[in-house]
């Protein structure tokens, strides 16, 4: 059975208003996912820290970080990443940094109205997009057939930085794969094994496997 992560959550450690991670962990729990990714701006959370608060919130969930990174007005998530970056206005030579660390460069809110495009994005080395997020444009079914003809990996989550109406797990990605780490989550981004999904994971049936273009028409219909 796939895991349901959200992969795209802040908290009050770098983000004023936002929960603290000890009520994301809850939160996370109450809305029936196995995972949650605290992508903070600027850093990331070190293994002691998430060890920690693992066993003060006594969850099962899998607790990881990753960083979140604006580049160029880009937003950036680096799963994965474990190197440090310069500050870097060069959006190719900051994801080539990624990728050479053996992180995997995602996009969050890609379907902006001044989001580069599709296609700028892939010759920029980036590997994957936020195809839902909980406070991000949702894309076009035009859009949707451009990530897969591209060969985008896609991810989901629910962006949650403090608002009450998000919840974590609104927006979720489903991961084939055995997750024990940021390094193995970044690859399993990357070789396919992340499918997005809108909605949270009590709506939602466990699908053995659906494109993102099947899904998104699905839920439109």
């Amino acid at each position: 059975m796939a895991l349901r992560f959200d992969l795209h959550v802040h908290t009050a450690r770098t983000i004023a208003g936002a929960p603290t991670a000890d009520e994301i962990v809850r939160r996370a729990e109450e809305a029936g996912l196995d995972g949650v990714v605290l992508t903070e701006l600027g850093l990331r959370w070190s293994d002691r820290e998430l060890a920690s608060l693992r066993l003060r919130t006594e969850t099962p969930l899998i607790v990881l970080s990753a960083e979140y990174l604006i580049l160029g007005g880009l937003s950036v998530i680096a799963y994965g990443f474990s190197g440090r970056m310069p500050p870097l206005d060069d959006i190719p030579s900051a994801v080539g940094r990624i990728r050479a660390e053996g992180g995997t460069a995602v996009v969050a809110y890609p379907f902006e109205d001044d989001a580069p495009s599709l296609r700028q994005l892939v010759d920029w080395g980036v590997q994957g997009i936020e195809l839902y997020s909980a406070n991000g444009e949702l894309p076009s079914d035009e859009q949707i057939r451009e990530v897969e003809r591209l060969g985008l990996a896609t991810v989901a989550g629910s962006g949650l930085r403090g608002e009450e109406e998000i919840a974590p797990g609104d927006c979720h990605t489903l991961i084939d794969a055995d997750i024990r780490s940021g390094r193995d989550l970044a690859v399993a981004i990357r070789t396919g094994h992340a499918r997005a999904v809108f909605g949270p994971p009590e709506r939602m049936p466990q699908p053995e496997a659906v494109r993102p273009a099947a899904r998104a028409l699905a839920m439109r219909s």
